[in-house]
């Protein structure tokens, strides 16, 4: 992540069962950054809490996957 820079890519998809998809991904020996893991609401409330999950892709490119809290 310290060479995460300008111009570099970042994926970030919204995802409906972050368990599944860290399953599955685990089972095809994907490389993470971070597994699973919880975050706060903002404070301003214009983000709802929920979890996230930092993985490789194939060709190197950093992939956010966020679960939002149901409302």
């Amino acid at each position: 992540m310290a060479a995460l820079g300008t111009g570099d890519v970042l994926f970030i998809l919204e995802v409906a069962d972050i368990s599944e998809i860290y399953k599955r991904l685990s089972q095809i020996g994907t490389h993470f950054y971070r597994t699973p893991f919880h975050f706060a609401p903002s404070d301003e409330g214009h983000q709802p809490g929920g979890q996230r999950m930092l993985a490789f892709d194939p060709d190197g490119h950093l992939v956010e996957m966020v679960q939002l809290d149901k409302k």
